[in-house]
């Protein structure tokens, strides 16, 4: 049975409330006192039994809430109506209007459905699908199970409501709504991203359906271009179809929602922004509601418009879902402060953080708009700005491991080249913290592990800072050649003249270290050519200096470490090139003749004072040799002054050699005062050399005194 025409009259706000449960109750009121008044008085009645009489109250009941319902339906009292035709269905199943009543309350529920922000099309669904269950033989079968997949659709449950367009088409393909339920079934597919079966389902719908379905065949098929990203070739066809058809987009208003954000993809944004607006005044779909709207808002935003821009997103936020996408990603966008920064210069503002600079942080409890991003849409294309944006907070935060871990996962999918570039900057800075710590730790095989397990990002570092580091902490674990070809792939990366003379010293040493003299030769004579006129030559020459040692070639060498003293590189080196300087003027007996480079060592304070005292007291040891004790004393003098150690075992063996030196010059009262002072030393033997020297002066000058005493 067919619904009839009903007619829609004001209804006053009371009566409304007026259920055909309140119905059944007042019609129940009177039968609690003792029935119904008869509806005339015939002549003597034969007594009726009890049986009969409760029968025939049921039955009025029965008629009573039938008639109370189709009276509400017809006063157009649409919500009464559908729960007291199902109250029907439920109280006498087994009467022959209980599945006119189900169809009914089905029908009226789909209907009160219809363009209702709080629709429950679960309610809908169950009241069909129980009609499927209920009644197999009914005319109105086929409508029952595309009204199962119709509310399954609206529920957004497209593989459920694929089930039931699926089982529609394949029990009923001469029903009237066959054309239906393929477009259904066309969008479902689409939907679900099975872009092939879509087609050939909109194919069939051109074929089997009337001018409007071929032409929603032709709207399908460039919907699947749109979903391809051929936005160009759909909306060609789209524009074709509406000068076929100017009307047709109230047939079907996804045409205009589709033919919208194809022009918003392919530049038109004004013309795209009107599609959508007209979309939303016509079609009434609040499920795609906040989307078109966001759309809106970003077409804005790219156009320059963040005031327009920022009320769409506000729209969208206070109207949709708060998980939805679009609502997630407009707080996002309201968060980065979409109105103060317009998206052209985004870009322009992406740039490495300067070291050493003071960035203002964002407090901690701003970051959920982002986080909300990661947690409920991590695979929309604008997560990644939602990561850029943490990886940066993270970073003026000083939550170093947090800033590494996102970056990381920024990095996992297809970036800005300008944001990579900084997200690479904030995680090679923090690597190189971790490394620095490391090697001051001295956990040079931590340094290395870092580098081995985190490389895919340290070659994405375009410093030479973390390959410096690497090699440094191979060269202290003694594996040479490893850190020579790290040093030498961060000759390629960018470097401050400081960071690349240093990688050039270091890939010397290297070579030096493993002995490949060829290498070190070919290097050492480059860096000689380079820096000729700069104060890199100390160091160049001492290297070179070092190569010539060990190329048996002292002499050479000399030379070089003469240079390097002449001409410093780094102030915290001076004690090394004096030290190698000195050493081989000793080797090669040329000490003489740079004597005095001690007494410049001596004032530049290129050496400590214990290391001093011990060249001074070889210098002394070489004048004694060739009986230059007067020069011999001048040194050990110099050894003994009183910026030099005064106490330990090398000062008492200088002061006892000083001694011997004085007593050879007849200067025996500064001698003996020298022998007095070794004497108070630690080391035993020179004790027992400066004892024996004073008891021999004690003979010897008692002596004296007996030989003078016995001549008298």
């Amino acid at each position: 049975m067919e619904l009839k025409e009903k007619t829609n009259h004001p209804v006053p706000s009371w009566r409304r409330r007026f259920s055909a449960v309140s119905f059944f109750i007042l019609l129940s009121f009177p039968v609690f006192l003792g029935g119904f008044p008869p509806l005339h008085q015939p002549g003597p009645a034969v007594a009726k039994s009890e049986e009969e009489v409760l029968q025939e109250q049921l039955k009025q009941r029965e008629e009573s809430l039938w008639q109370g319902a189709n009276d509400d339906f017809q006063a157009g009292r649409e919500q009464e109506a559908a729960d007291a035709f199902f109250q029907y269905y439920r109280q006498y199943p087994d009467s022959p209007r209980a599945e006119e009543a189900l169809w009914k309350a089905a029908t009226l529920r789909r209907e009160l459905s219809l363009d209702r922000a709080d629709a429950d099309w679960g309610k809908v669904q169950e009241l069909f699908r129980s009609f499927t269950m209920e009644y197999p033989d009914s005319v109105h079968l086929p409508d029952a199970y595309y009204e199962v997949a119709n509310a399954y659709y609206q529920m957004r449950y497209y593989r459920e409501a694929l089930t039931y367009a699926g089982l529609f088409i394949n029990r009923f393909g001469d029903s009237p709504r066959l054309s239906g339920a393929l477009y259904m079934k066309a969008r479902i597919l689409l939907l679900l991203g099975r872009l092939e079966e879509a087609a050939e389902v909109f194919r069939e719908l051109g074929q089997v359906g009337d001018e409007v379905d071929k032409l929603r065949g032709q709207a399908g098929q460039a919907h699947i271009d749109f979903a391809r990203g051929k936005y160009h070739d759909a909306l060609a066809v789209y524009l074709q179809i509406l000068k076929k058809m100017p009307a047709f987009y109230e047939q079907d208003p996804e045409l205009l929602r589709h033919k919208g954000l194809a022009n918003l993809r392919v530049g038109n944004s004004s013309e795209g922004r009107k599609d959508l607006l007209q979309y939303l005044n016509i079609a009434g779909d609040r499920a795609s509601r906040s989307e078109i709207l966001y759309e809106l808002a970003e077409s804005y935003l790219a156009d320059g418009y963040p005031q327009m821009a920022r009320r769409f997103y506000q729209q969208v936020v206070a109207g949709g879902e708060q998980d939805s996408r679009p609502a997630v990603l407009s707080r996002l966008r309201l968060a980065q402060k979409a109105g103060e920064q317009p998206a052209v210069a985004k870009e322009e503002a992406a740039a490495p953080p300067e070291a050493g600079k003071e960035e203002v942080a964002a407090p901690p409890d701003t970051d959920k708009p982002f986080q909300d991003v990661l947690d409920l849409q991590y695979q929309d294309p604008a997560s990644q700005e939602a990561r850029y944006e943490l990886v940066q907070r993270y970073w003026q935060r000083k939550e170093y491991d947090q800033a590494y871990d996102m970056g990381k996962a920024y990095l996992r999918y297809q970036t800005a080249p300008a944001e990579q570039k900084v997200v690479v900057d904030i995680m090679g800075r923090i690597l190189a913290m971790r490394m620095t710590k490391l090697f001051a730790e001295k956990k040079y095989a931590e340094v290395y592990g870092i580098y081995k397990h985190e490389y895919e990002y340290v070659k994405l570092y375009g410093r030479a800072t973390l390959l410096s580091l690497t090699g440094r902490a191979l060269e202290e674990m003694g594996l040479f050649r490893q850190a020579s070809v790290i040093y030498y792939r961060a000759m390629a990366l960018e470097l401050t003249p400081e960071e690349q003379l240093d990688l050039y010293i270091h890939r010397a040493q290297t070579y030096l270290a493993e002995n490949d003299l060829k290498s070190a030769q070919r290097l050492l004579k480059y860096l000689r050519k380079i820096y000729t006129a700069e104060a890199a030559m100390g160091e160049v020459c001492w290297l070179s200096g070092q190569l010539r040692e060990k190329q048996k070639r002292a002499g050479d060498a000399l030379s070089f470490y003469q240079l390097a003293v002449d001409k410093p590189t780094f102030a915290e080196n001076k004690d090394k090139y004096a030290r190698d300087y000195l050493r081989l003027l000793f080797e090669l007996d040329e000490i003489l003749d740079k004597a005095a480079m001690l007494e410049t060592f001596r004032a530049e304070k290129w050496l400590p004072p214990q290391e001093l005292q011990h060249w001074y007291g070889r210098l002394a040891e070489r004048y004694g040799r060739d009986n230059n004790l007067a020069k011999a004393r001048d040194a050990y003098l110099a050894a003994l002054a009183e910026d030099m150690p005064q106490q330990g075992e090398a000062a008492q063996k200088l002061r006892l050699n000083l001694g011997d030196v004085l007593l050879q010059l007849g200067e025996k009262a500064e001698a003996l005062a020298q022998f007095r002072k070794a004497l108070e030393g630690e080391n035993s033997l020179v004790k027992k050399l400066a004892q024996q020297r004073l008891t021999q002066e004690g003979i010897d000058r008692a002596m004296v005194e007996t030989e003078a005493v016995l001549n008298k």
